[in-house]
């Protein structure tokens, strides 16, 4: 027999709270927009290549625009991997290195262009507000 100690409120906010993907995954829809950086590295000039990287930098924004829910936290050796072909083609793969403190390890290579990245999320609750800081 199973007994319950919580609320079952408590679960069923917990449940609608969290997001059917992995953090892996949501940091794969940060490349939506990755032809910008294929066009950067075409620019003729460093102004042209400034534009489409600042242009790409606030495009990884537009997935996280009104989103509340929190992906699952991957577990320790979790990789993800995606491979898109087409106009703007890249192969991305991500694993989660260290579980205490989160750190993923994502390494994606463009057409012209590779990003080898590590992201170190730490937050911070205070009480009234949530600090949220990326390093990495």
């Amino acid at each position: 027999m199973v007994k319950f100690k919580k609320n079952i409120l408590f679960l069923i906010i917990i449940i609608f709270y969290l997001e059917p993907l992995s953090f892996l995954q949501r940091l794969a829809e940060c490349l939506e927009y990755s032809s910008l950086i294929d066009q950067a590295v075409l620019a003729n000039t460093s102004i042209e290549r400034f534009h489409f990287l600042t242009a790409y930098v606030v495009s990884t924004l537009s997935t996280h625009i009104e989103r509340m829910s929190k992906p699952f936290n991957p577990l320790l050796g979790e990789t993800y991997e995606l491979k898109m072909d087409g106009q703007a083609s890249f192969h991305y793969i991500a694993e989660q290195v260290s579980h205490h403190p989160p750190v993923s390890a994502l390494h994606v290579q463009g057409e012209n262009w590779t990003l080898s990245a590590n992201v170190e999320p730490k937050v911070k609750f205070h009480g009234t507000y949530v600090n949220a800081i990326s390093e990495g």
